[in-house]
């Protein structure tokens, strides 16, 4: 169902998404790199398979298998077998939007895709001779297709541009989303961008993460605080 909601399993994130991440909705986690994106969408994927017991379906185009279970393994503890979860991985050397919706028409009780990262997913017309630039803002609208055919939740993690290390204060905000292509903002429902100090600054509290709300279709933005144990 469309109006169903799955908790985050991150509370204050629950509450200022109004209970969670909505079926049918485009979720975008953006930051620049290490900051924890891929980290934090691994621990997504096991909260909302344990909170909603349909498949979550993980495709990393960084990770191989062996890395992508091992950070999962990680992440579970000793105590949980990868086995019980309903999560799928998938770690594709390349993928386009149309294999995407095709893998996912091969999964039963599908509730979730995470895609790590947009930028390497390739344009159905990529392999046409003269395509030179990915169109970015084409493959998010087919994402946001994606989860309204299947009236699934889709999570896309992307790489910001480098405009945040250009200024005193390191924090992204949605200008620097915008830099990457105007048009993508009007099909994401959420855009949560990810910040940690001690990335910049070598004194910060390391534990530390903000997961600034830039975007909410159901509610208030706003700037979340965690610490890495809570994730």
């Amino acid at each position: 169902h469309l109006n169903e909601v799955v908790s985050t399993g991150l509370q204050s994130m629950d509450q200022i998404l109004a209970g969670g991440f909505h079926c049918g909705s485009l979720n975008i986690i953006a930051a620049r790199p290490g900051m924890g994106k891929s980290t934090l969408a691994l621990q997504l994927a096991i909260n909302m398979a344990k909170s909603h017991g349909k498949t979550v379906c993980f495709f990393s185009f960084e990770m191989s298998m062996g890395q992508l279970n091992l950070r999962l393994k990680e992440l579970i503890g000793k105590e949980t077998e990868i086995s019980e979860l309903p999560i799928s991985l998938d770690a594709p050397c390349w993928i386009t939007p149309n294999l995407i919706h095709e893998k996912l028409s091969n999964i039963q009780n599908l509730g979730a895709v995470i895609l790590d990262y947009v930028q390497l997913i390739r344009h159905n017309e990529a392999h046409i001779q003269g395509w030179q630039k990915q169109n970015l803002c084409e493959i998010i609208r087919e994402l946001k297709q994606i989860a309204k055919e299947f009236k699934i939740i889709v999570i896309g993690i992307s790489q910001l541009p480098r405009t945040t290390e250009d200024r005193r204060d390191h924090h992204p905000t949605i200008n620097d989303f915008l830099c990457m292509d105007n048009a993508m903002e009007q099909y994401a429902d959420t855009v949560l961008l990810l910040y940690r100090d001690a990335y910049y600054n070598h004194t910060a509290d390391r534990s530390s993460m903000e997961i600034v709300v830039a975007k909410n279709r159901y509610g208030k933005t706003g700037t979340l605080k965690f610490c890495w144990s809570e994730i």
